[in-house]
């Protein structure tokens, strides 16, 4: 999956741009998700999968990666769960 985000799906950016998208537009449901799931790593997990789009070499996935990750933090520190994706990125 991150080789697709960072190369495109055949050079093509418009279905990871779409994922981002479908992503940022179901963080709500998403993040319910991460709340029951806290202990078995779902906060994790999820980082390390939406992570690659900070090197897709398209600028506009890229865009949407940083909108999603904010967003994200925004909703994480809310729900106290900051110190969940801090873990993350000491991997």
């Amino acid at each position: 999956m991150a080789h697709i985000i960072v190369k495109g799906l055949k050079g093509q950016y418009e279905p990871v741009v779409a994922w981002y998208q479908a992503v940022f537009a179901a963080l709500k449901h998403l993040l319910g998700l991460m709340v029951k799931e806290e202990v078995n790593g779902s906060v994790s997990l999820l980082l390390s999968t939406l992570r690659p789009g900070f090197l897709s070499r398209s600028l506009e996935a890229a865009q949407w990666t940083c909108r999603v990750f904010g967003r994200l933090g925004r909703e994480l520190q809310e729900r106290g769960l900051q110190s969940a994706a801090w873990e993350v990125s000491a991997m």
